[in-house]
């Protein structure tokens, strides 16, 4: 998602300087201090549990960047499963298992929708 870019085009995220703050975020979710929001993909921060501190791009931006919409993972499912046929035998059954699940709750959020 941090390459979700606005009806602009511009980058919603604020760029990779700014990734450690996800990585604080997951040290306090693994320590039980923040929550998340579950989406098609997994959980994902919320917007009032990242240390944002100094950020000036939008916060619609940043809120935005870190949903997963279903329709938009619905577009990628066929390119994502041509690249693990393409790698074959590498790829551990555990990645098919995983890929086949996220496509099965990408399915069934389109259907409810």
């Amino acid at each position: 998602n941090w390459f979700r870019r606005g009806d602009d085009g511009r980058f919603l995220w604020p760029g990779f300087g700014e990734n450690s703050r996800v990585l604080k975020w997951i040290v306090e979710r693994i320590e039980g201090q923040v929550g998340a929001d579950e989406t098609v993909v997994g959980h994902t921060a919320r917007y009032e549990d990242l240390d944002l501190d100094g950020v000036t791009e939008p916060e619609e931006d940043i809120r935005t960047s870190l949903t997963a919409p279903p329709e938009q993972w619905a577009s990628d499912i066929e390119d994502n499963a041509e690249y693990l046929t393409f790698l074959g035998p590498k790829v551990p059954e555990e990645v098919w298992e995983q890929f086949s699940a996220l496509k099965q709750r990408v399915q069934d959020a389109k259907a409810k929708a």
